[in-house]
Parts: C-alpha cells; structure tokens; sequence
C-alpha cells in the first residue's frame, strides 16, 4: 500500500511543498505540489494548529484535499504504471491545472507532443487532412529546444509570455542558433499556444503581444554555372558518388526541394508533346508541375534514372563530391557542429556548406534573368518576384539590370529588323 507525506525542503523563511509517494519496492517519488509555506508555520510534515488566518486555513484544505485525491488514484492505478511522469501530472489533474485527458496536458512540451500525435487529423494548408513531414519535423525542434532550455524546469502553456519569449530568444541566440531559426521557433511556439486556445487550455494574456518577425536571409548559397560544370566535367570512380552527381545535375535544372527531387523515380520522367520533361506533385504546396528538361539534364538522364538515395546519404555525398571538385571557397554560412548538429556561423570551404538545398537555390538563382519570371515561379513555387528575390538573395537593383537586358534585347531585334528591310528592299530594287 501506498504511503504519501508532505515535505519542505531548505532552512529559508519560505518553501514550496512536496509530495513523497512510496510504495516499495514499486517506487519512491518525490514532486513539488506547487504550493509554498511560511516554514516558520510548518512542523511535521503540516501546518501548525496556530496556523489559523484565512491562507492557513485554505492551504489546509487543498492539502487535504489533495491528499485524498492523490491517494484514490494511487489505489485505482497499477504500481508498474506510477511514475514521476504520472506523479507530476496527476498532482496537475488533482489541482485542476491541466485536463484529466493527459493527452491535453498543459505543460508546453507535452501539448507539442499532442499535436505531433494528431498530426494525421490536422486541417493542412492544402485544405486537406495530415501536416506535411516537414511541419511535423518542426514540431520536433521545437519540442527538443524547449526541452534543451527549460532542463529540470516545466513550462506550462501560460507560462509563454513576453518575458519567456524574450529570454527564451536569448538563450537560442546565444547558443549561436541563427536568428531567422529562432524566430521560426518563437513563431510556431506562438502557433502551439494558440492551438491550445481551442482546447480550453489557459493561455497568457499577452501571447498575442510576443513578436517573431522574419529577418532577411543570410547570403544564400549555389553553384554557379562554371562550378557546375567542373562538378559535371570531375572523374568520379565510387557509383555512390557519379548516382548523387546525376541527383544534383537534374535537380539544380528542375529546381525541387530534396524531398520532392529524391522521390522521383523514372515513371516521373516522360514526354508531352515531344518535349521531354519531368512530373511531380510538390509535397509541401500540393501543386502539380510538369518541368521541360533542358539539354544537360537531358544529357544526364541519356543513360538511365539515378536510383535512390537518403536524403542524408546524399547531403554526405554532395560534400565529398563537391569537395573532389574542388569547390572550396571560403564561403560565409552555417555548418552542423558538435553530436546535437548544432548550426553554426562560420566562414568554411564551400563544399563544406553544400547541402540537398543548393539544387533549388541553384536553378532560382541561375534562371533568374534568363528565364521569364513567371515561368520560373510555375516551378520554384515562389507566389511573387519579391518572394523568389529574397529566396535567392538578389536586391532590387537587379530589376534595374534585368529592365536593362530587355532595352537591349529590343534593341537588337530592332536594329536586326531595320537590316532586313534595308536588305529586301535592295533585293527588290
């Protein structure tokens, strides 16, 4: 049978209460009630009878009441499922500070967990049912930052406000996370909140006051057309290497993410009206897009598919192969550092920051000017020219550029168009 005492702890004026449950050899738990005592009130492991003003006798009752609560539970509950987990929530449930459903436990971590679970029935952007695997991975990080931060410490949903988010926005900066991640953390932080809004979960006051602004990218990193050529023209010996350059040639020329690039297979790879082209359904946005292969990705498909990869196996790859190639400019960005991968800013090699990614931003970044504008953006995905400049990092100033190149291609066109008629006309005199 279970035996269940109340515990101070600390030779200070005040201390917060704690509940010892025990039960050998099944288990010996101790956790805050959440409640705090004048010690100087406190004897054996209650308060004192003297102890009689109106907050004495409401802390006597919730002890006792809890107490009791606790204790039928313990009874109704198996011992190999009692744990500090169990005890923690169960004390929450008693006290009426989080559901009975553990499921809609307020604690900030739990309630990420909750809709990673539900992930399958959740209302997606598409206006379908199912988070994408990307939105639920950023659950994930999420759920690992907070869990990095808070330590022994639980947050509970109201706790988030504009002091937890400032100071949890500090502590992630100072980790050297970069700024744009972790306002992207702050962000969905915000979002989970709000979730818990439409579960009568109590949230803080000032949840709609905490900012998490976008901040422009860092420099984005591609391969220009000259290193794509040295990539393309290197002698490569491990197939593991000459099936990743084949993935990284089609996909800096079709523009897709790595998850949508390496789901393709050669049932994706057709011909529509004579002109040979790849089709897919991007997973993140849904949109059907059917792709026209110019000559080098045809070129590189001439000899079959590139069979499949990880997507980690082919961030390794892309290093070494990168590196083979000798693309090693120091280049400014960020690098997975240390067991947890942490992103750090550093100036390295640039086959060292090369990565699934640079196929998009290389074919943003090398069609961009060349290709009409709202072709490019029937592929990338991009809904504005604003949105694709700051993808791949361009200013405005290469409107001014691009608005030039088009006078002179005008120009010339006239110019040529004058030429003919000067010609025809001799020709007819």
């Amino acid at each position: 049978m279970a035996s269940f005492q109340y515990l101070t702890k600390g030779k200070g004026k005040t201390s917060t209460i704690y509940l010892r449950l025990k039960n050998r050899p099944h288990y010996d738990i101790t956790k805050s009630t959440g409640y705090t005592v004048d010690l100087s009130k406190w004897a054996n492991g209650g308060l004192k009878r003297n102890a009689t003003d109106a907050t004495d006798k409401k802390l006597k009752i919730d002890l006792r009441d809890l107490e009791t609560k606790i204790l039928r539970l313990t009874d109704a509950t198996p011992a190999n499922l009692i744990d500090a987990d169990w005890l923690k929530n169960t004390i929450a449930i008693c006290k009426g500070e989080q559901s009975s459903n553990l499921e809609l436990s307020d604690y900030v971590t739990d309630y990420v967990q909750h809709i990673i679970d539900t992930a399958h029935t959740r209302e997606n952007d598409k206006g379908g049912l199912g988070l994408s695997e990307s939105r639920i991975k950023s659950y994930g990080n999420l759920k690992g930052m907070i869990d990095r931060y808070q330590g022994n410490k639980t947050y509970r949903i109201k706790d988030v406000d504009k002091a937890f988010a400032t100071k949890f926005l500090n502590w992630m900066l100072k980790k050297e996370y970069s700024k744009s991640y972790a306002l992207k953390i702050i962000s969905d932080l915000k979002t989970v909140c709000r979730d818990a809004i439409g579960n009568d979960i109590e949230v803080s006051k000032q949840l709609l006051s905490i900012k998490a602004p976008t901040v422009k990218n860092e420099k984005p990193i591609y391969l220009s057309p000259q290193e794509l050529e040295t990539i393309q023209q290197k002698e490569l010996t491990r197939e593991a290497h000459l099936n990743a350059r084949k993935w990284l040639i089609l996909g800096c020329h079709i523009g897709q993410r790595g998850s949508d690039l390496l789901n393709l297979t050669a049932d994706n790879h057709g011909i529509r009206n004579g002109v040979e082209v790849i089709e897919l359904t991007q997973q993140k946005t849904g949109k059907a897009v059917i792709i026209p292969l110019p000559k080098v990705a045809r070129e590189t498909l001439a000899d079959g598919f590139p069979y499949g990869i990880a997507l980690s196996k082919f961030n390794s790859y892309l290093k070494e192969i990168c590196q083979l190639a000798g693309i090693d400019t120091p280049t400014t960005g960020r690098k997975s550092i240390g067991k947890r991968g942490q992103r750090r800013l550093g100036t390295y090699p640039k086959h060292e920051l090369i990565s699934s990614h640079v196929c998009r931003r290389t074919y943003a970044s090398n069609y961009y000017g060349t290709m009409p504008t709202p072709l490019l953006l029937q592929i990338t995905g991009h809904s504005t020219e604003k949105m694709l400049l700051k993808y791949i990092g361009k200013p405005s100033i290469d409107y001014v550029q691009q608005i030039a190149d088009h006078y002179r291609l005008m120009e010339r066109k006239a110019e040529k168009t004058a030429k003919m008629d000067i010609i025809k006309k001799a020709v007819n005199e």
